[in-house]
């Protein structure tokens, strides 16, 4: 029996259309000499017939032309295998592209070369043995471009340096290796038939053609490709890009498949890898430009320049989702990042995401007012006295709300500052319709006499440039918190108002001593008339003109007492006590 080796060299003779008279010529010269018994007109036809076929390169493409079919040049024995069993008897490295596929281990056991077929008992070991360099497209960590460039037909590496017009030219199907002794039996045995004859030198004439002139390129639909005289399966680059071939060789499209090297790629309506953001099975999924392979828990930007989420089974995202150490709200329409927003989560929850569309906690500006949310469950605070992440203390409502003015809390009036929002506590607050004073826990305090006369004393200072702090504290002196004020004469100031009068005793000092007299006071229908009268009275008398539009109550209290107001010596430290006890000079503030 012939080695493998002399096969190939008869396979390359027989292709050389001019060495063919040569083959023809030792044929008849062995057929003689081993007294082989033949019909001579029928041994001259085959002769005639492979001459006049293979004559010329010309001859040689016609006849491939007409037998394409790589199921046709399979040969066993006598007689020539269907497709299907053709198809049974493959295992190229085609079988990896199957959507079924086992694990890279079994794939990897049942992948045998082309040349292990010739032995159909071959152990796994002896398989494994003739494995040729298609195993390289097994690795995971193979590139496209590497896979491809690895990837023959597997009756090429049967010569390491072979051409590829070389590699082609020896090309034969697995089932035309079984019968390896077809040339060894017609130079050693008789032929008894025309019929046998014919057979065999036909069945070698098929497999030279077929073998050696397929047609490279796509078909005329597109939908197939033929490299090296091989219909191709799996990924294999083309024209610059990638493109997936099923088990029948035919095109994947708009679909995501395992490559022969176990990776996933996703290909296009028009057969082509994809690349980033790519609609399929009811979503969409991001492919890595370079890779090819799917990008999977990764915020990332898309052919059109939008940013999307992808998640960890590689689809787009929508909802709250978790990221990079925090929360992100992605649009379920739109599938965009939402930015400094109230939304509704998937799961029925309200949740706040800020200019950089991160969850919320703590206090945050949103739509003309302030929200808290809490920094452990993000959900929006009601109701409740909370510390801010800055220190200072705030109250929300029962729409979440920040509160300013007056609210009550635990059966307690508290009052919050209508600019910076915090609670008023050991002050005087304007409430809007009056001033109120709020004590060290923040609770309102019954200062009734301040708060009937606190609104005129600042119209006084807009109207006079009397300072507001030095006239509550003169009412509160000269009246005794409002006690002792005939006629709501707040002041003691004497004279008429509007024709009203009324005698009444005072204490005056003169010399040095206190003297007990009557005279004649004025009266006003209401405390709040007092008032306005008494800024009147300074703004109109020309000795108390250097106090006027003077802010500082310390300076406005000493130059009452040096123009005359009053003459007791120690009017001015009365007056400037009274402010400081009873924090009037917060009525002073921002004047």
């Amino acid at each position: 029996m012939k080695s493998k080796d002399n096969v190939k060299t008869r396979f390359k003779l027989y292709k050389a259309g001019k060495m063919w008279l040569i083959a023809g010529t030792t044929f008849l010269a062995l057929a003689g000499l081993g007294s082989v018994t033949v019909h001579a007109d029928s041994n001259n036809l085959n002769t005639q017939s492979a001459q006049s076929t293979v004559a010329t390169n010309q001859d040689v493409k016609v006849e491939s032309t007409q037998s394409q079919d790589n199921n046709v040049v399979t040969v066993q024995n006598n007689g020539v295998t269907t497709p299907a069993q053709a198809d049974s008897n493959k295992q190229d490295n085609s079988a990896t592209d199957s959507k079924n596929a086992t694990v890279p281990a079994q794939t990897d056991s049942n992948r045998q070369d082309n040349s292990a077929a010739e032995n159909k008992d071959a152990t796994p070991a002896q398989a494994d043995s003739n494995k040729q360099d298609n195993s390289a497209t097994d690795s995971k960590d193979a590139t496209p471009a590497q896979s491809d460039s690895n990837k023959q037909d597997n009756s090429a590496t049967d010569s390491k340096d072979a051409t590829p017009a070389q590699s082609d030219s020896n090309k034969q199907d697995n089932s035309a290796t079984d019968n390896k002794n077809v040339a060894d039996q017609a130079n050693s045995t008789s032929v008894n038939s025309d019929t046998t004859s014919n057979t065999n030198a036909n069945n070698q004439k098929v497999a030279l053609l077929a073998a050696d002139n397929q047609t490279d390129g796509w078909n005329t639909d597109h939908t197939q490709y033929t490299q090296g005289g091989q219909l191709l399966t799996g990924v294999h680059n083309i024209d610059g890009t990638y493109y997936d071939f099923d088990e029948n060789h035919n095109i994947v499209k708009n679909n995501y498949v395992q490559s022969q090297w176990g990776l996933w790629y996703m290909f296009g309506n028009d057969g082509r890898i994809a690349t980033k953001v790519t609609p399929w099975a009811g979503t969409y999924y991001y492919f890595d430009p370079l890779t090819y392979l799917r990008v999977d828990n990764n915020y990332v930007q898309s052919q059109w320049g939008s940013w999307y989420m992808f998640g960890n089974d590689g689809r787009v995202v929508s909802g709250v989702t978790q990221w990079a150490g925090t929360y992100y709200y992605f649009d379920p329409y739109t599938y965009l990042r939402v930015d400094n927003n109230y939304v509704q989560s998937q799961w029925g929850t309200w949740y706040m995401f800020g200019n950089d569309g991160r969850i919320v906690s703590g206090v945050t500006q949103w739509a003309g007012s302030y929200y808290d949310f809490d920094p452990t469950t993000y959900l929006r605070v009601d109701n409740a006295y909370v510390q801010s992440q800055w220190g200072a203390w705030y109250m929300f409502g029962n729409d979440g709300r920040i509160v300013s003015g007056f609210h009550e809390l635990n059966g307690q009036q508290y009052f919050f500052d209508l600019n910076t929002y915090q609670m008023v506590k050991e002050h005087w607050a304007n409430t809007g319709s009056e001033w109120r004073y709020f004590d060290g826990n923040g609770q309102l305090t019954s200062t009734d006499f301040v708060t009937s006369i606190a609104n005129g004393a600042m119209q006084t200072w807009y109207k006079y440039g009397v300072l507001p702090s030095v006239s509550i504290a003169q009412a509160i002196c000269e009246s005794n918190w409002g006690t002792a004020a005939p006629g709501n004469n707040l002041f003691g100031i004497k004279g008429s108002y509007n024709g009203q009068s009324q005698l009444l005793w005072t204490w005056e000092v003169y010399n040095g001593q206190s003297v007990h007299i009557q005279d004649w006071f004025r009266v006003y229908p209401t405390a709040n008339e007092s008032v306005n009268d008494h800024g009147s009275f300074l703004y109109e008398n020309s000795r108390y003109n250097n106090l006027l539009w003077d802010n500082n109550y310390y300076s406005v209290c000493n130059k009452l007492h040096q123009d005359g107001y009053a003459t007791a010596p120690t009017y001015a430290n009365t007056l400037i006590n009274i402010i400081h006890a009873s924090g009037l000079d917060q009525f002073d503030e921002g004047l």
